[in-house]
Formats: structure tokens, C-alpha cells, sequence
């Protein structure tokens, strides 16, 4: 199967879900191609191996520093480091949530303000052949995962800016209707035919999971999911139109 019908298999997958049986399907590392690159659109990769991977500049150098400090036990310097980064609005919302999952693993905790930033939504479904994920940030990127570990990439601001906003809109919505998760750990999605919405901010995730028919119906979470949907089926239709030709 090449590029384009790969592309076009995955347009309908989160409103194809919705008619899929809830047959078990249990979505692990050993049946996903892509879940280290699914696991780092929520901004939780563990500081070192995240930073490592940086530039040789801010604010990937105060992150190094910071998880160097974190080795060598001093906290408050790291504390000092991560702080700036996590509240620097030039700096790209991904990045900010790395420093904030890394400062509340310090027990330093955003302010009330800080904590009501929304940063980005993450919106999953469970398809008998493996889980799409498609991920919107409040800098207007874009990222979409396909079951099959195919990635379709928005740089900020782009392209296709009302498909963002709109996802982007109704997060802030969900946001406000879903409380905070407080447990370290998120439940598994473990069947076919489930679907979660994950709202990101400095103090961790928001979700509401459950099977797909009520997700897209639920007054906390259609609106998003819906909108996730319309901002798919357009990222797919961009990537599948033919690439222009010179003229000579």
C-alpha cells in the first residue's frame, strides 16, 4: 500500500469507529508502531531522554541543566530552570508542558492562572487495526498519528487555521466542563471502539474516555471530538492533493 492509499484509509477512522463493534483489542507498545511518538504528544517524556534530543540553545539547554540538577539533587536550581521555560510564551506549548510535568515531579505546582493555560488537545480512538491519534496545540500545530504509525505534521499557524481553531476552541470548552485527573496513572483504552479527549494544561491532563458513540455524543467532549474529526479529514485531503507542477 503506498503513501496516498495509506492516507486514504485513515480519512474516516474516527468517524468510521463509531460503527465498529466493541470487539476487544488491546493497544500496547508491542501491537503500535508509533507509541513512543504517540506517548510524547501529551508533554510527559521523562526530562532527560527528552531533553537530550535538543538543540544546543535555549531553551533545550535549560532543560539539560535542569535534568542535571535533578541528578545531582539540587532541586531548587532545576526548580529556577523549568519555571522559566514552563511560563515563557515564546516557547512552544509541548515544550511548556514538558516543564510542567517535570516541576510538579519536583512538588512545584502551577499557580491558579498558570493551571487555567490551556496548552493543547489530544483526541484517540481504538480501531480493530490500532489506535489514531490526532494531537492540536495552542500555537495552531498539528499532529495525526494513523494506526498504522503513518504522520501527518501542521507547523504552527501554517495551514488550515479554522480546522485548528475550531479544535482549539472547543478544548477550551472541555476544559472547562472536565475536572483535572489526579491519579499518575491513565487508564488503558482496551477495545475497539473506544475513544478519549485529553486536555492539556501546566497542571496536568483532563480526559473523559469511554466508548466512541458517547464520546462524540457527551456535551463535555463532542464538541472537540467532532471538531477533531473535520480537522483530520482536512490535514488527510491536504497531504493526498497533488503536488503542484512548474510550468516549461
Amino acid at each position: 500500500m503506498n503513501r496516498r492509499q495509506l492516507l486514504v484509509t485513515a480519512a474516516g477512522a474516527l468517524a468510521a469507529a463509531a460503527a465498529v463493534p466493541a470487539t476487544m483489542f488491546v493497544a500496547g507498545a508491542s501491537d503500535d508502531p508509533a507509541s513512543a511518538q504517540r506517548d510524547a504528544l501529551y508533554g510527559e517524556v521523562p526530562l532527560g531522554a527528552y531533553a537530550a534530543k535538543g538543540k544546543a540553545a535555549y531553551p533545550w539547554t535549560s532543560l539539560r541543566a535542569a535534568a542535571t540538577a535533578i541528578a545531582a539533587g539540587d532541586h531548587t536550581h532545576a526548580t529556577s530552570l523549568l519555571h522559566r521555560v514552563a511560563t515563557d510564551p515564546h516557547v512552544e506549548p509541548l515544550m511548556r508542558l514538558e516543564a510542567w510535568t517535570a516541576l510538579r515531579g519536583l512538588g512545584a505546582f502551577p499557580t491558579p492562572s498558570e493551571a487555567a493555560r490551556f496548552e493543547g488537545v489530544v483526541v484517540e480512538v481504538i480501531l480493530s487495526t490500532g489506535r489514531d491519534t490526532l494531537a492540536a496545540y495552542a500555537d495552531k500545530s498539528a499532529v495525526y498519528i494513523s494506526a498504522s504509525g503513518q504522520t501527518i505534521t501542521l507547523l504552527p499557524g501554517t495551514a488550515l487555521g479554522p480546522q485548528v481553531d475550531a479544535v482549539l476552541a472547543a478544548g477550551r470548552v472541555s476544559q472547562r466542563r472536565i475536572g483535572p485527573w489526579m491519579s499518575a496513572q491513565t487508564p488503558a483504552l482496551p477495545y475497539n471502539g473506544g475513544a478519549r479527549v485529553t486536555i492539556l494544561t501546566a497542571w496536568g491532563i483532563s480526559f473523559g474516555q469511554g466508548p466512541i458513540d458517547s464520546i462524540s455524543r457527551d456535551p463535555r467532549s463532542s464538541q472537540v471530538f467532532n471538531a477533531a474529526n473535520t480537522l483530520l479529514q482536512a490535514m488527510i485531503a491536504r497531504a493526498n492533493a497533488p503536488e503542484p507542477t512548474g510550468k516549461g
